[in-house]
């Protein structure tokens, strides 16, 4: 599969945002680690604030965008 190289900036980009949306959770509702992650797998609730929500929006939206944009530019 000529295209399967270009699905690394998935993770790439992914990791990252995952990262800063888990921090930036974690730093408003005053979370330890343990918290933060469960809160960034749905397990625990968490209140929301503008730049959260942007957060993951973006983590979403550029996710899909790129996947799209790489599977639309492989050579069929």
């Amino acid at each position: 599969m000529p295209c399967s190289e270009d699905l690394v900036w998935i993770h790439l980009v992914f990791w990252p945002m995952a990262v800063l949306l888990t921090y930036t959770v974690s730093r408003h509702n005053r979370f330890d680690i343990k918290d933060a992650i469960l809160a960034a797998v749905g397990m625990k609730k968490f209140d929301r604030t503008l730049v959260i929500n942007v957060l993951h929006a973006l983590t979403i939206l550029l996710l899909l965008g790129l996947a799209v944009w790489i599977i639309q530019s492989c050579p069929t």
